[in-house]
C-alpha cells in the first residue's frame, strides 16, 4: 500500500497463476509515475487499485493488465466507488482475453 507518496519505480511482483492479486493499492495524495503490473495471470487480479480521488498518474506511468479467467477479469486500474480523478497513463493489455483496462465500481 502506498499513501501520500511518489511511486517512481516499477512494481511487477513475481507470482504464478493465482487469484486476487493487486500490484499497487494507492490512496491519499499518491503520485504514480512508474510502471505497475499485477504480475499474475489467473482470476481477478488488478494492476493498480485506486482508493482515493487524490491519487494521480503522470504521463510517464504505465499499467499492465494481464489475462484473466472467464468473468474474473485481469484489470489494469480498478477505482473505488466515488472516484472522480483524472487518469493520465498508458494501459497495456498483455494477452488476448478476459481483461479490462479500467474498472469503476
Amino acid at each position: 500500500m502506498q499513501k501520500d507518496s511518489e511511486v517512481d519505480f516499477d512494481i511487477n511482483p513475481t507470482v504464478g497463476t493465482t487469484t486476487g492479486t493487486v500490484g499497487l493499492y494507492a490512496t491519499g495524495n499518491t503520485t504514480i509515475s512508474g510502471n505497475v503490473s499485477s504480475g499474475a495471470n489467473g482470476n481477478g487480479h488488478v494492476g493498480a487499485y485506486v482508493a482515493d480521488t487524490n491519487v494521480t498518474f503522470t504521463s510517464t506511468s504505465k499499467v499492465t493488465a494481464n489475462d484473466g479467467s472467464a468473468s474474473n477479469y485481469g484489470i489494469g486500474i480498478y477505482t473505488a466507488p466515488g472516484y472522480t480523478g483524472t487518469i493520465n497513463t498508458t494501459i497495456d493489455q498483455n494477452g488476448d482475453k478476459n481483461y479490462r483496462s479500467i474498472y469503476r465500481k
